[in-house]
């Protein structure tokens, strides 16, 4: 027997880089895992910026640094017509912020209805996500769980790199009401200066009961010296 998984990308990433990311886990899971790699339903036209910044920083102030940041890397390396995938944008430009805290959200439900219709498609028994989507994989998981009517929810996800938003709207429609229930194993690379652990383990407070592992890796899929931890995992579900 196989389980059915989806495996959502993480922000500019495609499926095919994801897939290769996992391909050395992937080769050890095959006996129980079918995954099927879901791209995005849109593209980033801008670079998305990223800044070291401050708690104290306001939305405004993160905005200027990105336009820093973002005018700077054009110059080097000149304008392209795609950055890549996102499940979501901040704005109505097409950008993408992590670090805003203000922010109108984009494209999530049109991004959450989409996978769940291929959750149905593909008979899915649990979600994956790496970053950007194993945020969407536990949004979409709460969402589920909290409308039967919905006609699917996941029976694990297991999600890697996973960040607690800083978003406010997406912050509170993971903390409020009941916690998650859908079992969770949640792995971080100790290292990861991407998606500090800090905000990955705050995202595990929105999960009953969550199962944490930590790779001596950073912002990336461990590879197969980890192959015990799934198993484990998985074989509660098969």
């Amino acid at each position: 027997m196989k389980l059915n998984v989806l495996f959502l990308h993480g922000l500019v990433q495609t499926p095919e880089m994801l897939s290769e990311s996992f391909s050395n886990l992937n080769k050890s899971l095959s006996k129980i895992l079918n995954i099927t790699y879901l791209k995005s339903p849109y593209e980033l036209k801008n670079f998305p910026a990223f800044c070291k910044i401050t708690s104290e920083k306001t939305d405004e102030e993160i905005k200027e640094l990105e336009k820093i940041v973002r005018e700077n890397y054009y110059r080097r390396k000149g304008k392209k017509n795609t950055y890549g995938g996102t499940w979501f944008f901040t704005d109505s430009d097409g950008n993408y912020s992590p670090q805003l805290k203000n922010v109108k959200i984009i494209g999530l439900e049109e991004s959450l209805d989409f996978v769940l219709n291929e959750c149905k498609r593909t008979n899915c028994d649990g979600l994956l996500g790496f970053s950007q989507g194993s945020l969407i994989s536990a949004i979409l998981a709460k969402k589920t769980l909290n409308d039967p009517t919905l006609g699917w929810k996941a029976k694990f996800c297991i999600l890697f790199s996973s960040p607690m938003p800083y978003a406010t709207s997406l912050n509170t429609l993971l903390t409020s009401g009941d916690k998650i229930k859908t079992p969770s194993l949640h792995i971080l690379g100790k290292s990861d200066v991407m998606v500090p652990n800090h905000r990955s383990l705050l995202l595990t407070e929105c999960f009953v009961d969550p199962i944490i592992h930590y790779h001596e890796g950073g912002h990336d899929i461990p590879h197969s010296d980890d192959v015990s931890v799934y198993e484990n995992f998985l074989s509660k579900f098969l």
